[in-house]
């Protein structure tokens, strides 16, 4: 990987999603900006952030917010998660993210509110809001946004998500990013549909890069797999990663296909996926180490998809329903001329088992995607330096 030792180390505070217990893609954002950073010779930290859950009651007593797609579908989630949970009793397995954050992330003591962030932010020469999907509330949580600390304290978004398509924005909307994209020193998003959101919120300078996870070479992760995980014990494993989002191809269809072709496969599943069928509660070093000996994986998951590819692994990516979160996978997957691997029905996933990828062109096309990033954000870098 390119590194560049600057001349000027600085204290970076980075503002990102990273309390989950069960989606490996979000906790490997956070780990991987930060470790990326530290990597150029900065004092980089990520701010516990205790962000806002939305209330049922409110929307209850303000039922013309449901009005917004998005919000509705995001509450809706909320509704139909908790009483899945009740009724199956769901057990809450321990994949143990909190270890792998204590040996691997450096946050902050404190967790902190949107008041704490106001009021007493923890100190920074840059502050960074990103990766992930932090702007999906379009300036709902402003701390996301970076609206706290030091006026003289620069501030950048880093491959930052709206999770969105540009059509899903009201005026309201707009009119709110406007403001809030101002203050920025530099933005940068990992959609072009991020791109253009911001251009219609009157901010024209973003630029496109990839995902934080991609600016790290794939030995790092390869240092996280387990010893005894690095010779596996099955070949021709079919690792399925599904996330709870609603998805153009069931879980159903799938287990079919694995059952039908008496395939070996492992089904992990996370962020409210609920279903009957057997699961693989893994650690995240598991979860690499199983992406890294699988012969196939099938996925509805971005960050699936991320760490098929760094693997060189053949894999299909199942769209999920009416979601502006495809824009992000057709982003990376347009990028490395691979976007016949998102499927359009259930025969793809078997036609595309049997089509290998070309991993001596995906990767040069990859290389230069993260070279090209790289040098956007060691720019972005220098010109606060200077």
């Amino acid at each position: 990987m390119f590194v560049e030792i600057y001349l000027t180390s600085m204290k970076i505070g980075i503002i990102t999603f990273w309390d989950s217990q069960n989606n490996y893609g979000q906790i490997l954002q956070c780990f991987a900006l930060q470790r990326y950073l530290r990597s150029l010779g900065h004092d980089v930290y990520t701010i516990k952030y205790k962000h806002k859950k939305p209330k049922i009651s409110h929307y209850l007593k303000h039922p013309f917010k449901l009005l917004n797609p998005h919000i509705y579908t995001n509450t809706c989630k909320i509704l139909i998660n908790t009483i899945r949970k009740q009724i199956i009793n769901q057990v809450e397995y321990d994949r143990q993210f909190d270890h792998f954050r204590d040996e691997n992330i450096i946050f902050t003591d404190q967790i902190y509110t949107e008041q704490d962030l106001k009021h007493e932010p923890p100190t920074a020469d840059v502050y960074i809001c990103g990766s992930d999907q932090i702007w999906a509330n379009a300036g709902r949580e402003k701390s996301y946004f970076l609206d706290f600390g030091d006026i003289t304290s620069k501030r950048i978004a880093v491959a930052t998500s709206f999770g969105r398509d540009v059509n899903s924005f009201n005026k309201s909307e707009i009119k709110q990013l406007s403001l809030l994209l101002q203050q920025f020193d530099a933005i940068t998003v990992r959609e072009q549909e991020g791109v253009d959101i911001c251009k219609l919120a009157g901010y024209n300078q973003a630029q496109l890069i990839c995902d934080p996870t991609l600016l790290l070479p794939v030995e790092t992760y390869k240092s996280l797999i387990p010893l005894k995980a690095k010779n596996p014990p099955n070949h021709g494993t079919t690792v399925i990663y599904y996330l709870g989002n609603k998805s153009i191809i069931n879980i159903d269809e799938i287990i079919s296909i694995m059952q039908s072709n008496r395939y070996i496969y492992k089904y992990v599943a996370s962020q409210g996926q609920y279903d009957k069928y057997e699961k693989a509660y893994l650690t995240i070093n598991e979860w690499l180490a199983n992406i890294q000996n699988a012969e196939y994986v099938i996925t509805n998951s971005f960050h699936g998809c991320v760490f098929a590819l760094l693997f060189n692994k053949q894999f299909a990516v199942i769209p999920l329903k009416n979601s502006g979160g495809n824009t992000r996978i057709n982003t990376l997957l347009g990028s490395l001329e691979l976007r016949h691997r998102i499927c359009q029905n259930v025969d793809d996933i078997e036609r595309l088992r049997h089509e290998p990828i070309n991993y001596n062109l995906t990767n040069t096309l990859f290389c230069n995607m993260r070279a090209q990033s790289i040098s956007i954000l060691s720019n972005i870098f220098n010109h606060i330096i200077n």
